[in-house]
């Protein structure tokens, strides 16, 4: 192997690695198993936190029984999604430590939100140069500001394309453990308390939690754009 080679490989093991963690701390569920003589240890992410610390928090148009939305649809005719979402970020803008939040959110989610603001003056679309000239689209409400991030996690998944995740990042912190921090190891197997396959397999490891506090500044979001099946 060349060594350009082999830096793209640790680079694409890296990215791989990353996406990995993403999904660890957005989704995954506190708990620990075995793999291969090693123990992991998971950590709790947010949205999972959200629904068992902030169950307030965890939105869903389709079930809202509230009365201006019983059997009402997301967008024409009844055009109820722009209050549905105003009297949601006005809840999580409450304990807003800033004026601004960023969602993570799939394609139909975004699309359900540009249906409901159409027309609207409480809102509007923008698009602002962030840091690296990276383009962003950002959500201007009465309240603050969304930025919204289209993720791979959300748009790639089913199941997930119509939900959004919205954020704030300075009630958020990434902890490493003591000495456990993100590192390139020249054998994963070294140190595994039973025998791994017999090779040399490099690769990254890391070990890490995330703090996050006030999650009632947060919001858990599903079946944006969907009708509401509750009985009027």
């Amino acid at each position: 192997i060349t060594p350009d080679k082999r830096a793209r490989g640790r680079q694409d093991a890296l990215l791989r690695w990353t996406i990995e963690q993403e999904k660890s701390a957005l989704f995954s569920k506190f708990g620990t198993k075995f793999e291969n003589g090693q123990e992991k240890r998971f950590v709790r992410g947010l949205v999972p936190a959200i629904i068992q610390y902030a169950p307030a928090n965890s939105y869903n148009f389709v079930t809202d029984s509230g009365d201006d939305f019983r059997g009402e649809t997301w967008g024409p005719p009844n055009n109820k999604g722009h209050l549905w979402l105003m009297e949601k970020f006005e809840e999580i803008f409450r304990y807003a430590e800033s004026a601004r939040k960023t969602a993570f959110l799939g394609t139909q989610a975004l699309l359900a939100i540009q249906i409901a603001i159409d027309g609207k003056g409480e809102y509007k679309l923008v698009t602002r140069q962030a840091a690296f000239g990276i383009a962003v689209t950002t959500l201007v409400t009465v309240f603050g500001e969304v930025d919204l991030i289209l993720d791979p996690l959300f748009t790639t998944h089913p199941s997930r394309r119509r939900s959004m995740l919205v954020v704030e990042f300075p009630l958020i912190k990434y902890r490493p453990l003591r000495g456990r921090d993100v590192k390139f190891l020249p054998d994963l197997n070294e140190g595994l308390t039973k025998a791994g396959p017999d090779m040399i397999r490099e690769g990254w490891r890391g070990e890490w939690s995330i703090q996050y506090n006030n999650l009632d500044a947060f919001g858990w979001f599903v079946n944006l754009g969907l009708p509401n099946t509750e009985t009027p």
